[in-house]
Formats: C-alpha cells, structure tokens, sequence
C-alpha cells in the first residue's frame, strides 16, 4: 500500500510544512502521506485518484441512506486493481479490522462484494463491477429489508381503520379510513413496480431506462 494515514485533524497541519502531505476529501476527515513512489513501484498517483473516487462515492452513498464508511469500503474495493483483505481495507482507509469487517459483511450479504481466497484462511474481496447489477441488488435487498416492513405496517393501520370506521359514529373516522386505504393502495402499487423492476435483471433494466432517458425532454439547465 502506498499510503500511511494519520488521524491529525484537517486543521491542525499545514500543507506547506511539508510536501508530501496531501489533503483528503470533505469525507474522509484525516490526511494521508503519500511519498514519491509506492512500496510496489506503482504511480502514487492512482492513490491520489482513487482517494477523490472514494470520497465522493462515500458523499453519494450517504445520498441514498446507505452509511458513508459502508460507501467507502464499497468504493475501495470497487477501484482496487486486485481483491484485497480486510488488514488492507482498515489501513487504506484509516481504520480497524473489526469496523471493516463489519461493512464487508454487509456489502457481501447485498451480493456487492464477494470473497475470493477464502480457503487459504486469508480471504480478499472484489467488488461487482457492473454498476447496474449493484443497484439492482441494492434496490432489492432494500426493499426487502425497509420496504416489506412499512407496507405490513400500513396494511395493519389499515384494518384498524377499518374496523374503526365501521364501530364510529365520527364523520373523520370515515374520512382516515378512505386516505389510508387510498395511501395504502399506493403502497402496493409502488411494491410491484419495485417487483416488477428488480425482475427485469441488470441488462433489460439498464437498457429500458438508457431508452427512457433518450427519449425524455431534457430538463432546462442540465
């Protein structure tokens, strides 16, 4: 690994002190010492790349509710030339063992990530790397994991209103009822378009909506 990472705070250390320090992104919240050349003769700068990639994945990750770290791990085994293993991931991003483990652990349960030499008792980690694939997998596992839920929730609002509505003489126990069916309607229609969607496969998915877009008007401004 080319990198050596210190936990100083981004303030407290000013560039021209010293060359060799470079600035990592708004995400990351630590420097890292990049010196002149790899410890395998690699371009140092593919680190520096690789960094900017990592912190903006990790920014837009956190745009779809999925924790940062877990975005960064995901993004470093994305870019990584070759699967690598857990002892690799927490000091490339300035981390523990344990802490990494846990979202390789995630990302390998989403089907993002999967384990490669894990007979030798030292297993390493490559990501897919169809981006397509793992958002259909991500899509999928999240609504299989939040989604289902909210719509059991709403369907057992939704008895209860029932039951309400029909017990009640209160004009605004009619009107829930009808909102909530209404809402929970939408619920279910929303939950097989998810079906239907995740059903397609990457392939058909990616194909439909690159087609979508082509023909779409293009919004003033973009």
């Amino acid at each position: 690994m080319s990198m050596v990472a210190t936990f100083e705070a981004r303030d407290s250390f000013s560039p021209d002190q010293d060359p060799t320090f470079e600035r990592r992104g708004p995400e990351s919240g630590f420097r890292t010492i990049v010196p002149d050349t790899d410890a395998d003769d690699g371009d140092p700068r593919v680190s520096r790349i690789q960094d900017q990639f990592i912190d903006n994945w990790a920014r837009m990750a956190s745009a779809f509710a999925m924790d940062r770290m877990t975005g960064r791990v995901h993004a470093l085994l994305y870019i990584s030339h070759e699967p690598i293993g857990l002892a690799a991931i927490a000091y490339r991003l300035a981390s523990t063992e344990d802490a990494c483990k846990d979202h390789v652990e995630l990302l390998a349960a989403w089907g993002l990530v999967r384990v490669t030499d894990e007979a030798s008792g030292n297993p390493r980690y490559e990501a897919e790397q169809d981006p397509w694939s793992w958002f259909l997998r991500t899509i999928r596992e999240r609504h299989r994991r939040e989604f289902t839920p909210l719509q059991s929730g709403v369907r057992h609002v939704l008895f209860a209103a029932r039951a309400l509505r029909d017990a009640s003489r209160d004009p605004a126990a009619r009107v829930a009822c009808e909102r909530i069916e209404r809402f929970s309607r939408f619920v279910d229609e929303f939950s097989r378009l998810i079906d239907a969607f995740v059903g397609m496969g990457a392939g058909t998915m990616a194909t439909l909506l690159k087609t979508v877009a082509k023909l779409m008007p293009r919004a003033s401004g973009l």
